[in-house]
């Protein structure tokens, strides 16, 4: 062990030794007395009590050197997006010149539960422009040519984009939607998407059909899906059962 004040030799990194001196880490104790025996040539335990460190401390922390651990420290980290998944900036998008109505306007983007790598997983959602259509309870006849467009446009661009014909392609609705802008899905057969299933997709194909029979078609027909034990609706269902 290194006493305070001991001299040794070290390698200056030139070949040759260079006499320094080593201060011990315990140089700053000071004994002051022994409560019993002797401390000659004895092990002894020591008990250190130290107060947490200040604030002061933790500024000179790796002050060379940035890195998470400091920032934590500091009480400042750093916050990285991860994601933003927000619906709503379509509407500070401008539709194309071309787009002679710009109610028929939609924007075609990649769902977030897809990584945009393997396209036998692909997964992407068309969101319309216009703000008052909620959900397949409001689509009348003046939506056909909205729906149309979507339809027609989303699969031509995956075609072009993806190479993905649209006989492998899954075209749907949810009802209940996960929130309520409209929007549909678009996914390839074969993939077992979240919400695919006969309870909760309505194929886009079928609704364009529905409505083109009967303009009120989605205002009067009994639609069902299903619900979790725990969720919000299926509480209020329950409660306006009772009444």
């Amino acid at each position: 062990m290194a006493h305070a004040g001991e001299k040794r030799k070290r390698d200056n990194g030139n070949g040759s030794n260079v006499v320094g001196t080593i201060k011990h880490p315990l140089s700053g104790f000071e004994l002051k007395a022994v409560s019993s025996g002797s401390e000659n040539c004895n092990d002894a335990v020591i008990n250190l009590e130290n107060t947490p460190f200040q604030t002061s401390a933790s500024r000179r922390f790796h002050s060379e050197l940035s890195s998470p651990v400091s920032s934590f420290l500091k009480n400042d980290p750093e916050l990285k997006l991860q994601l933003k998944n927000d619906i709503y900036a379509v509407y500070n998008l401008s539709p194309s010149p071309e787009l002679n109505d710009p109610n028929n306007w939609f924007v075609l983007i990649a769902d977030f539960k897809w990584n945009q790598k393997q396209v036998e997983d692909l997964y992407l959602i068309a969101i319309c422009h216009q703000h008052d259509i909620r959900s397949l309870r409001d689509l009348t006849e003046d939506h056909l040519p909205l729906l149309k467009n979507i339809l027609e446009e989303g699969k031509e661009a995956i075609l072009k984009r993806y190479g993905i014909h649209e006989n492998k392609l899954r075209i749907y609705l949810h009802y209940q939607p996960s929130y309520f802008h409209l929007h549909v899905h678009f996914t390839v057969l074969g993939q077992d998407a979240p919400g695919s299933f006969v309870e909760h997709a309505h194929l886009l194909c079928d609704v364009i059909q529905n409505i083109e029979s009967n303009p009120q078609y989605y205002q009067t027909r009994t639609l069902t899906f299903a619900l979790r034990e725990h969720e919000a609706l299926l509480k209020k269902f329950k409660e306006l059962r009772d009444i």
